[in-house]
């Protein structure tokens, strides 16, 4: 009986920690998958910028192309920061969930 106990508890083990493995696998591409977006969301503000400073006439018009550059730098800034806190939620919610499957 003791046996059949011990087994059962190390299968399922074995189980959740390949499970496990697969969720941080899964956080892993979903990372690389959001740092890749928000290198390319940056290089395009980076050559929108380029593109407005050549054609800028005057001091005026180069002084206004930093600005808009600077806010569309802002407005990525805090949507890669709600990204992140959703991700840092879900992670967070996963952590509880097995806490409590351990008890």
């Amino acid at each position: 009986m003791n046996l059949s106990k011990i087994v059962i508890t190390l299968l399922f083990l074995t189980s959740t920690q390949v499970f496990a493995g697969d969720m941080k696998a899964e956080m892993l591409s979903k990372a690389k998958a959001m740092a890749s977006k928000n290198i390319e969301k940056q290089m395009g503000v980076l050559k929108d910028l380029k593109s407005c400073i050549t054609s800028a006439g005057d001091r005026g018009a180069l002084k206004k192309c930093r600005k808009e550059a600077k806010s569309k730098r802002e407005a990525l800034r805090a949507s890669n920061k709600a990204e992140r806190q959703s991700i840092k939620d879900q992670r967070n919610k996963m952590k509880e969930a097995g806490k409590k499957f351990l008890k």
